[in-house]
Parts: C-alpha cells; structure tokens; sequence
C-alpha cells in the first residue's frame, strides 16, 4: 500500500488561507446583518455595507483554492451558497435571451424614476400645502414606465391615499409595494 505523502502548506498559502477566514467570517457578518437591526448591533450595519464586496472575494478565494487546494474552498463556497439569495437582490442574472414584445421593438426605450418622496410632505415640514401635489404634477409630467418612491407613505382612508392617486396618474397596469418598519 502507497502512503499519499501531503505537502505543507506554504507561507503564502498560509496568508491566504488566514484571509479566506476572514473573508468567510466578514461574509457571515455581511449576511447576518440584513436579519439583525443596527439598533442591537451598530457595528455589523458596517459589514452589510460591504457586502457585494467580500462576496466578490470569497469568489475569488474559490477560485484560487480549486487549482491548489480544493478542500479549502468549501470554506468560502458554504457562505457563498448561503449568501447567493442575499446577492440576487444586488446583482440579477437572466439567462434568457427572450425580452417582452414591447421591448425589442426598434427605437423602444423606456424611462425609470427612483424618487425620495419624503412621506408626500406628511408632515408639511415644507410649510406649503401644494407640495404633495406638485410631486404629483412632477410625476405626471415626466410620465415614467417604471418608478421607485422611498420613504413612500399610504393611507387607507382621508386625504393620503397615495398609492390610488399614483396608480391613477401614472396610469399603471401593474405596481408593487414593499414595506419595511425599522425596529
């Protein structure tokens, strides 16, 4: 029977592998993060906001450990895998060549608006009564195909029914809302 004979790790692997640790522990943080609310844990809002980042190096640190060591990329690739639902809301990929009809039309463009609509003036921090409604004469007027509010406020009843005088304005066929509560 032939004993396999292991080499030792050199020193520059060794460097690499304390900084794929760490890469994979800042990785794991990076992902906790989004699950845990900076009012408990100021510090690990710093590792969500360099999150793409420290993915993009543990690709790496896979990359380099499949041509020398490939036991040591399951290290990175198990926080990859759990942190590859986390990355599909920064980068999406679709593999499809297919686009919508309307799309591939020569000459067919469409406009995007993202807008911070601070709680339509909620609060009238503006002291003028007409800014809700010039935010919507704004949107009518550039008319967007797709738009994106932030700190978006709705109500069901009385005069902030937003979303109905939205949907009416842009004369949306579909819209999406999505709200977050911070803790």
């Amino acid at each position: 029977m032939v004993k396999k004979v292991r080499k030792k790790l050199s020193a520059t692997g060794k460097i690499f592998l304390i900084l794929n640790f760490i890469a994979a522990i800042s990785l794991g943080l990076s992902i906790l993060s989004s699950y845990i609310s900076p009012a408990h844990a100021w510090w690990l809002a710093f590792f969500g906001l360099t999150f793409p980042f420290i993915y993009l190096a543990n690709i790496l640190f896979v990359i380099y450990w499949l041509f020398f060591r490939w036991r040591y990329a399951l290290l990175s690739f198990i926080f990859l895998l759990t942190g590859f639902s986390e990355m599909s809301g920064f980068a999406q990929i679709n593999f499809s060549r297919k686009l919508p009809d309307e799309i591939i039309k020569k000459g067919k463009t469409f406009k995007v608006m993202s807008y911070n609509v601070r709680l339509f003036d909620l609060y009238n921090w503006s002291h003028n009564l007409e800014t809700r409604n010039k935010m919507f004469d704004l949107l009518d007027k550039e008319s967007p195909d797709i738009a994106c509010f932030q700190e978006y406020f709705n109500s069901d009843d009385g005069d902030f029914r937003n979303t109905d005088t939205l949907v009416q304005i842009l004369r949306a066929k579909n819209h999406y809302e999505r709200y977050t509560e911070t803790l």
